[in-house]
């Protein structure tokens, strides 16, 4: 598979569902070159040890939710240390629930990943701006509904030029669907 980024030197990162900020402690530990991160977390137990977690380079955390447009949602919070915490009609907690296009005005990533429990799409439809405007790569969880296999990839291919990314579909854990992420890979 080609560089993530496209080459860039230095990676503009998104983080969304960042729970404590594994990912960016894993990019940092493989020697990944970072620049600015924006990582977006809406369980408050995991917000609070994603901030605590300092890094050496601009890290902007943001305790809530990425979705479809700015709102205050249900959230069901599994307390501490969560990994399946999400939007839920029935959740025990509210959250601000905001929409990329709206948070990243003057930031411009050139990698996005997205592991939020299922609301990938919605994340997605209100990140057209920054699709366009940015063109960074994607990594987008497509396990946590069945559906998304499929969905996911036909978003991008009906809201990006056919010459402007690659597509990837990976499995990082062995058997059945859990860990499979879509790539949509800026092209150069």
């Amino acid at each position: 598979m080609p560089p993530i980024c496209g080459g860039e030197v230095n990676i503009v990162f998104v983080d969304g569902g960042a729970y404590t900020g594994d990912t960016v402690a894993e990019m940092v530990k493989r020697g990944i070159a970072i620049e600015a991160v924006a990582a977006f977390e809406a369980d408050p137990s995991n917000f609070e040890r994603l901030a605590l977690n300092g890094h050496e380079f601009p890290m902007f955390c943001w305790p809530c939710a990425l979705g479809r447009k700015n709102e205050v949602l249900r959230f069901e919070s599994e307390r501490y240390l969560s990994i399946g915490s999400q939007i839920s009609a029935t959740g025990n907690i509210q959250v601000t629930s905001v929409k990329l296009d709206s948070a990243l005005r003057n930031f411009q990533p050139t990698l996005i990943k997205l592991d939020v429990e299922g609301a990938e799409l919605a994340v997605l439809d209100g990140a057209r701006e920054v699709l366009i405007n940015s063109r960074p790569s994607w990594v987008v969880c497509v396990y946590h509904r069945a559906e998304h296999l499929w969905e996911i990839p036909l978003w991008f291919a009906d809201n990006t030029s056919k010459n402007d990314y690659s597509f990837y579909l990976r499995a990082h854990n062995a058997g059945g669907t859990s860990d499979h992420c879509f790539y949509a890979v800026t092209r150069k």
